[in-house]
């Protein structure tokens, strides 16, 4: 079985639409689309990081201390969140 989790979003259900536009295409894949762990700075919907305060001298060091600090702890992610695609 192959997952596809789709992480880029104001929230896990915005791209739900994906999972049905691909299902034919990768037959045997499975899709899920959490909503990241914080609220927004920006008001609706959630965030993997801030981008608050993001200029292009601190953009590569902000980036690799995201990478670092969740670096094997997307296998620990609460599936509770995850919004499968109806049907599934």
């Amino acid at each position: 079985m192959t997952l596809a989790i789709f992480l880029l979003a104001r929230s896990g259900d915005d791209l739900l639409p994906l999972a049905d536009a691909w299902k034919h295409q990768l037959p045997g894949c499975e899709f899920a689309s959490p909503d990241a762990p914080t609220h927004s700075d920006f008001g609706q919907g959630y965030q993997w990081f801030s981008v608050v305060g993001v200029t292009e001298q601190n953009r590569l060091r902000r980036r690799r201390r995201f990478y670092c600090c969740t670096e094997g702890k997307m296998t620990s992610f609460p599936l509770a969140k995850v919004r499968w695609p109806p049907g599934c």
